[in-house]
């Protein structure tokens, strides 16, 4: 069918038939669009968006999780760090634990000889102390 005829039939039908286009003439650069080539290009866009929103809400996801994880893993070497500087014998246990668990009860029973001994020294220092004044 002519361009120029099937034009007309489409705006009659479009206008209800109210108006009857006598003539219609179309200049040489005149392109009708391919709205089902529209259609199709619209709809692969919005899966392409919508992908990408999920792979950046996904790895989103997974670096807040990594942050986490992480503010989580250095408050852990900060208490650890807190607990060795007030009690520095722990290092020596922990090193042999990790070894040896005979060698451990070992050096606990040391550890607790060494506690008890300090303990009896530093009694017995201020007890001396305090009857020479």
């Amino acid at each position: 069918m002519h361009l120029a005829k099937r034009f007309k039939l489409l705006l009659k039908k479009d206008l209800g038939g109210e108006i009857e286009i006598i003539s219609a003439e179309l200049s040489s650069d005149f392109v009708i669009p391919d709205l089902k080539l529209y259609t199709v290009i619209r709809d692969a866009y919005a899966e392409y968006e919508r992908q990408q929103t999920k792979a950046f809400t996904d790895m989103m996801i997974q670096e807040g999780k990594s942050a986490a994880a992480l503010k989580f893993r250095m408050n852990d070497m900060k208490e650890w760090g807190e607990l060795l500087k007030q009690y520095p014998q722990l290092i020596d246990f922990l090193a042999v634990a990790r070894s040896d668990a005979s060698e451990t009860l070992k050096a606990l029973r040391e550890l607790k000889a060494k506690m008890s001994g300090a303990q009896v020294a530093g009694d017995q220092a201020g007890g001396t102390q305090g009857g020479g004044q």
